[in-house]
Protein backbone atom coordinates (compact mmCIF):
# COMPACT_ATOMS: atom_id res chain seq x y z
CA UNK A 1 0.00 0.00 0.00
CA UNK A 2 1.33 3.29 -0.55
CA UNK A 3 0.68 6.80 1.17
CA UNK A 4 -3.00 7.04 2.37
CA UNK A 5 -3.76 3.79 1.59
CA UNK A 6 -3.87 3.44 -2.08
CA UNK A 7 -2.57 0.45 -3.95
CA UNK A 8 -0.05 1.51 -6.22
CA UNK A 9 -1.31 -0.92 -9.03
CA UNK A 10 -3.86 1.52 -9.01
CA UNK A 11 -1.89 4.34 -9.19
CA UNK A 12 0.79 3.44 -11.91
CA UNK A 13 -0.52 2.14 -15.36
CA UNK A 14 -0.06 -1.14 -16.59
CA UNK A 15 2.82 -0.99 -18.61
CA UNK A 16 2.65 -3.23 -22.21
CA UNK A 17 4.88 -6.03 -22.58
CA UNK A 18 7.93 -6.45 -25.04
CA UNK A 19 7.57 -4.14 -28.11
CA UNK A 20 4.42 -3.71 -31.10
CA UNK A 21 3.75 -6.80 -32.78
CA UNK A 22 5.18 -5.90 -36.59
CA UNK A 23 2.61 -8.50 -37.91
CA UNK A 24 0.07 -6.02 -38.41
CA UNK A 25 -3.13 -6.70 -40.75
CA UNK A 26 -1.13 -4.96 -43.36
CA UNK A 27 2.49 -6.94 -42.76
CA UNK A 28 0.00 -10.15 -43.35
CA UNK A 29 -1.73 -8.72 -46.17
CA UNK A 30 1.78 -8.28 -48.06
CA UNK A 31 2.82 -11.76 -47.10
CA UNK A 32 -0.20 -12.95 -48.56
CA UNK A 33 -0.02 -11.12 -51.86
CA UNK A 34 3.97 -11.73 -52.15
CA UNK A 35 3.02 -15.47 -51.69
CA UNK A 36 0.21 -15.19 -54.36
CA UNK A 37 2.94 -14.66 -56.65
CA UNK A 38 5.16 -17.69 -55.77
CA UNK A 39 7.37 -15.78 -53.81
CA UNK A 40 9.53 -18.09 -51.63
CA UNK A 41 9.62 -17.25 -47.38
CA UNK A 42 12.99 -15.06 -48.12
CA UNK A 43 11.42 -13.02 -51.08
CA UNK A 44 7.80 -12.60 -49.31
CA UNK A 45 9.39 -11.48 -45.89
CA UNK A 46 11.59 -8.85 -47.97
CA UNK A 47 8.61 -7.69 -49.54
CA UNK A 48 7.06 -7.32 -46.24
CA UNK A 49 9.93 -5.54 -44.44
CA UNK A 50 10.03 -8.75 -41.61
CA UNK A 51 12.65 -11.02 -41.04
CA UNK A 52 12.17 -14.93 -41.71
CA UNK A 53 12.06 -15.34 -37.53
CA UNK A 54 9.43 -13.01 -37.12
CA UNK A 55 7.40 -15.03 -39.99
CA UNK A 56 7.99 -18.56 -38.31
CA UNK A 57 6.55 -17.38 -35.17
CA UNK A 58 3.78 -16.14 -36.64
CA UNK A 59 3.27 -19.67 -37.94
CA UNK A 60 3.81 -21.08 -35.07
CA UNK A 61 1.18 -18.84 -32.97
CA UNK A 62 -1.04 -19.34 -36.18
CA UNK A 63 -0.69 -22.68 -37.51
CA UNK A 64 -3.39 -22.46 -40.22
CA UNK A 65 -0.88 -19.95 -42.05
CA UNK A 66 1.34 -22.67 -42.73
CA UNK A 67 -1.71 -24.10 -45.23
CA UNK A 68 -3.15 -20.78 -46.37
CA UNK A 69 0.81 -19.71 -47.27
CA UNK A 70 0.91 -23.02 -49.42
CA UNK A 71 -2.18 -22.86 -51.11
CA UNK A 72 -0.94 -18.82 -52.06
CA UNK A 73 2.05 -20.42 -53.28
CA UNK A 74 0.10 -22.49 -55.99
CA UNK A 75 -2.01 -19.79 -57.35
CA UNK A 76 0.24 -19.03 -60.03
CA UNK A 77 0.57 -22.78 -60.71
CA UNK A 78 -3.30 -22.95 -61.29
CA UNK A 79 -3.10 -19.90 -63.29
CA UNK A 80 -0.64 -21.06 -65.91
CA UNK A 81 -2.40 -24.23 -65.88
CA UNK A 82 -5.73 -22.28 -66.41
CA UNK A 83 -4.29 -20.73 -69.34
CA UNK A 84 -2.84 -23.35 -71.07
CA UNK A 85 -5.96 -25.51 -71.21
CA UNK A 86 -8.26 -22.50 -71.95
CA UNK A 87 -5.92 -22.12 -74.93
CA UNK A 88 -5.42 -25.55 -76.16
CA UNK A 89 -7.04 -24.94 -79.54
CA UNK A 90 -4.18 -22.54 -80.04
CA UNK A 91 -0.80 -25.41 -81.73
CA UNK A 92 1.67 -23.95 -79.21
CA UNK A 93 -0.15 -24.60 -76.32
CA UNK A 94 -1.39 -27.79 -77.43
CA UNK A 95 2.34 -28.85 -78.61
CA UNK A 96 3.53 -27.77 -75.32
CA UNK A 97 0.35 -30.06 -73.11
CA UNK A 98 1.15 -33.44 -75.16
CA UNK A 99 4.82 -32.80 -74.71
CA UNK A 100 5.17 -32.34 -70.84
CA UNK A 101 1.62 -34.32 -70.28
CA UNK A 102 1.64 -36.93 -72.70
CA UNK A 103 5.48 -37.73 -72.52
CA UNK A 104 5.41 -41.10 -73.73
CA UNK A 105 4.07 -40.31 -77.15
CA UNK A 106 4.98 -36.91 -77.65
CA UNK A 107 8.02 -35.33 -75.30
CA UNK A 108 11.25 -35.24 -77.45
CA UNK A 109 13.38 -37.64 -76.64
CA UNK A 110 17.06 -37.06 -77.31
CA UNK A 111 19.66 -40.15 -77.43
CA UNK A 112 23.51 -39.25 -76.32
CA UNK A 113 26.44 -41.88 -77.03
CA UNK A 114 29.87 -41.10 -76.15
CA UNK A 115 32.64 -42.76 -77.91
CA UNK A 116 36.29 -42.11 -78.20
CA UNK A 117 39.57 -43.15 -75.79
CA UNK A 118 41.28 -41.62 -73.18
CA UNK A 119 44.40 -40.09 -73.58
CA UNK A 120 46.68 -39.37 -70.96
CA UNK A 121 50.12 -37.43 -71.24
CA UNK A 122 51.21 -40.12 -68.66
CA UNK A 123 52.57 -43.08 -70.11
CA UNK A 124 50.67 -46.39 -68.35
CA UNK A 125 53.70 -48.49 -66.83
CA UNK A 126 53.25 -51.67 -65.19
CA UNK A 127 54.26 -50.29 -62.13
CA UNK A 128 51.65 -47.50 -61.99
CA UNK A 129 48.56 -50.02 -63.35
CA UNK A 130 50.00 -52.07 -60.27
CA UNK A 131 49.62 -48.72 -58.21
CA UNK A 132 45.78 -47.89 -59.88
CA UNK A 133 44.65 -51.39 -59.56
CA UNK A 134 45.85 -51.43 -55.79
CA UNK A 135 43.97 -47.91 -55.14
CA UNK A 136 40.73 -49.54 -56.80
CA UNK A 137 41.16 -52.45 -54.61
CA UNK A 138 41.67 -50.83 -51.62
CA UNK A 139 38.48 -48.32 -52.53
CA UNK A 140 36.29 -51.14 -52.98
CA UNK A 141 37.00 -52.65 -49.77
CA UNK A 142 36.54 -49.20 -48.08
CA UNK A 143 33.11 -49.13 -49.73
CA UNK A 144 32.13 -52.97 -48.78
CA UNK A 145 33.37 -52.51 -45.24
CA UNK A 146 30.22 -50.94 -43.35
CA UNK A 147 27.77 -53.40 -45.30
CA UNK A 148 29.56 -56.40 -44.36
CA UNK A 149 27.44 -58.68 -42.31
CA UNK A 150 29.61 -60.02 -39.60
Amino acid sequence: MGPRGIAFKEIIPKRPEGRPTVMTPTTVQKLEDAFSYGMSDERACAYAGISKQTLYNYQKEHPEFIDRKQMLKLTPDLRAQKTLVANLDNEASARWWAEHKMTDEFANKSKVEMSGEVITHTPMTPELAAGIAKANEALREAVAAPHKQV
